[in-house]
């Protein structure tokens, strides 16, 4: 018997079992003196128990009999967590003249070294107006900077290059950087500088791309409008059968305790019914499974505490931690991003700029950010988070810092 993951209020536990029939019933044992009741159908299974006191430390133990038959586990001590902090201070960047801009994604390699990309115009008051635009804008700590980031003009010619508007990023442990246009290109930066960019190959990257996520840039994936999904293992592409043609709005990539790979994506279009479920794959051999919501739910983004335990975003926010999915929270307008760094620390942003923070026991909403526009997107680091999106007709940055 192990813990195998905690909350505010929950924990789970991993019981396996050996020289017992199964199935096999008994009691979980808290404490010492409350006893719940448990039967065991497997030799690998996952406990789960709520209601639980906040920062409190608890011991578990399970006694299983069977005609002439006891099993009793060792001791198990789990301390659920302690919630963290709603207050933040704000600080607002609008972004951009004369044409629609806006920001569709962020990463953030530390509180003074974030990139956001997207498509940004300004005017140039020396060249009488004419609009210049650009595709990425970097925090050095104290100032933003806009940027380009170059990919291949036409992918039968690589000499040319042009900086096309960027859909997505994303920050390897390394601290790589890999951006994507909403095509088929890919561009490389390492230490605030391009290094390259290519296109993925054509027979490979139908619906283009919606976002890119992975573990290195020699285990990677991305995922594109048409359920088309890619996987790059350092030296080709392969596409993924997903079994769906909406679009793949996310992916987020987890790793257990053992190393095991596993990449959740998120299946919906927002504007027509069709799938709305989460794709699991195996990262070891890219294996597609699904799990379909019981409520014809759009699922526009996902974020996963392990590979058991999933939260989604877009018509409402909804969970999945003992098997089936439960509504955690309504936000009212659409989630377009969730991300976290903990069950007592989740982060939603969406439609008409709502932002929602779970400290593990309550959800807040901060209606002084709401406004015309939307945050597509949130990065996460220490005390500070970055939300980005447009406002009216201006890319938008908000930073947040912990109180």
């Amino acid at each position: 018997l192990e813990v195998y993951d905690v909350s505010c209020t929950e924990v789970w536990l991993h019981l396996k079992v050996e020289r017992i029939s199964l199935p096999a019933g008994g009691v979980v044992r808290i404490e010492g003196i409350k006893e719940m009741p448990v039967t065991i159908t497997t030799n690998d299974t996952l406990l789960f128990f709520d209601s639980l006191e906040v920062n409190r430390e608890y011991k578990f133990k399970v006694i299983l009999q069977n005609p002439g038959q006891t099993l009793t586990t060792n001791e198990a001590t789990a301390r659920t967590l302690n919630t963290t902090s709603h207050i933040f201070k704000w600080e607002t960047f609008e972004i951009g003249s004369g044409q629609s801009c806006w920001i569709d994604d962020v990463a953030m390699i530390d509180e003074n070294d974030i990139w956001a990309v997207g498509s940004i115009t300004l005017k140039d008051s020396l060249e009488g107006g004419t609009m210049i635009r650009f595709n990425a804008i970097h925090w050095d700590g104290s100032k933003w900077e806009l940027k380009r980031i170059y990919y291949p003009t036409v992918c039968s010619n690589s000499s040319s290059k042009t900086s096309y508007p960027t859909k997505s990023i994303f920050l390897f442990d390394n601290k790589e950087i890999w951006t994507s246009t909403a095509g088929d290109k890919i561009a490389i930066i390492n230490n605030g500088l391009q290094s390259k960019s290519f296109c993925i190959p054509a027979n490979e990257s139908d619906g283009g791309i919606n976002k890119i996520a992975g573990y290195s840039n020699k285990d990677l994936y991305y995922a594109g409008s048409r359920g088309n999904l890619g996987y790059y293992n350092g030296s080709k592409w392969k596409n993924i059968e997903t079994g769906t043609t909406k679009s793949i709005n996310d992916i987020y990539g987890v790793k257990s305790r053992e190393g095991k790979r596993t990449v959740f994506c998120a299946v919906s279009y927002v504007f027509q019914p069709g799938d709305y479920k989460v794709l699991k794959i195996n990262g070891e051999n890219q294996k597609v499974d699904s799990i379909s919501l019981e409520k014809e739910r759009r699922v526009h983004t996902v974020w996963a505490a392990n590979e058991r335990i999933i939260y989604t975003g877009g018509g409402g926010i909804y969970d999945n931690k003992r098997g089936y999915w439960q509504q955690s929270y309504d936000p009212i307008y659409y989630v377009r991003n969730i991300r976290g760094t903990g069950h007592n620390d989740i982060y939603a942003c969406g439609d008409y700029c709502m932002f929602a923070h779970f400290n593990g026991l309550t959800w807040k909403r901060y209606y002084e950010l709401y406004g015309y526009g939307a945050f597509n997107a949130i990065a996460i680091k220490g005390k500070t988070i970055i939300l980005v999106g447009y406002k009216g007709e201006r890319a938008l940055i908000v930073r947040g810092v912990r109180d």
